[in-house]
């Protein structure tokens, strides 16, 4: 399952798609949080998180949707499952490394509660609450994905 995950990790950060979807959900989120929270004054993030669990509809399938297609188009599924790891381990390995895009683009977004603690007062327990279901929301999209 290791070989798997960072075979899909290195697929993801050798090919631009990594850094452009991290990209695109970084300027999209901070649009946002600049819009909602810096220009009205307010430290609270539940719009951002919101907002990013919409965004996440669109991105999480274009990231997703490579992690077998790729494997088809190459000609490489037919070694990958006769070799000697099991089916679910294929899996896991695959949806670990979509996982592990995804709490990259997710940590990044951890500057803006340090922004609002910086200019402002803010509620933490909303905000870890916010971020925790935000993470339980992308993994439950990333499993339906690479279901």
């Amino acid at each position: 399952m290791f070989a798997i995950f960072s075979r899909e990790i290195k697929s993801y950060f050798y090919s631009p798609v990594a850094y452009v979807l991290i990209g695109l959900f970084i300027l999209l989120t901070s649009i946002f949080f600049a819009l909602g929270n810096l220009n009205y004054m307010i430290a609270d993030i539940s719009n951002v998180i919101h907002t990013g669990g919409f965004i996440l509809m669109f991105i999480v399938p274009v990231l997703t949707m490579r992690s077998l297609a790729e494997d088809r188009k190459n000609g490489t599924e037919v070694l990958l499952v006769t070799s000697p790891v099991n089916i679910s381990e294929i899996v896991l390995g695959k949806y670990f490394a979509a996982l592990s895009v995804f709490m990259v683009m997710t940590v990044i977004t951890f500057i803006y509660p340090i922004i609002l603690a910086v200019f402002g007062n803010p509620a933490f327990a909303p905000i870890i609450g916010g971020y925790l279901g935000f993470i339980l929301l992308g993994a439950c999209f990333i499993a339906v994905g690479i279901f």
